[in-house]
């Protein structure tokens, strides 16, 4: 009886955690219509679609390729990739929120790269200044974004949002061996990679950095 007992308190812990895991799947489905047209043709015509244990939380559609140049930074996980360069877009579907636990509306959103400021107000909160920033697609309609400065573009997400901060999801430097992929790393948090033409991205998909 007391072996039975503690097989059944195993498949218990087993079926719990893995409760709690999140997952990505490839996505055979081009990107929505609600992205301007000179961004989709930037974009894969597949996706990866993210599932969190609560079901589908957001399907990603990346850019074919990243661009790149000469830079360098302290703190930086990308520093070759120009501030605000065109990711991707993001359709969110589940209850979501970004690595400063700010929720913000279901909807399709442009995904651009961001540098956080440095101003003495974001020391220490997270590994590296690059994230990933999310705009809503009907206010993001060229490839280049229009923003004047990265400030604008924040500013932008700022509005979007309506949390009283960007929406804002950390880039790290890509570990796992295999994309696309999504792991918890030794923060606890679930980071998804993914190939983006010459580009290993590694998104902090879930997750919070206190601060």
């Amino acid at each position: 009886m007391k072996v039975l007992l503690a097989i059944a308190l195993s498949l218990i812990t087993l079926a719990s955690a893995f409760a709690q895991t999140y997952a990505v799947e490839t996505l055979s489905e081009v990107p929505p219509s609600d992205v301007a047209e000179p961004i989709r043709a930037e974009l894969n015509s597949t996706g990866l679609r993210v599932k969190s244990p609560a079901g589908t939380l957001c399907d990603i559609w990346f850019r074919k390729a990243i661009p790149s140049e000469p830079g360098e930074g302290i703190g930086r996980s990308y520093p070759h990739m120009p501030e605000k360069t065109l990711i991707g877009a993001i359709r969110v579907l589940g209850k979501m929120s970004d690595n400063r636990a700010n929720t913000f509306p279901p909807g399709v959103y442009v995904m651009r790269h961001g540098i956080q400021p440095q101003d003495g107000n974001h020391a220490g909160s997270a590994d590296y200044i690059d994230f990933a920033l999310l705009l809503k697609a009907k206010n993001d309609r060229t490839v280049e974004g229009g923003y004047p400065t990265g400030m604008d573009m924040i500013q932008q997400s700022l509005a979007d949002g309506g949390a009283g901060h960007p929406i804002v999801f950390a880039l790290l430097p890509p570990k796992s061996t295999s994309q696309p992929s999504i792991a918890k790393n030794q923060r606890d948090h679930w980071v998804l990679e993914a190939k983006v033409g010459d580009t290993i991205l590694a998104i902090v998909i879930a997750g919070v950095y206190e601060h």
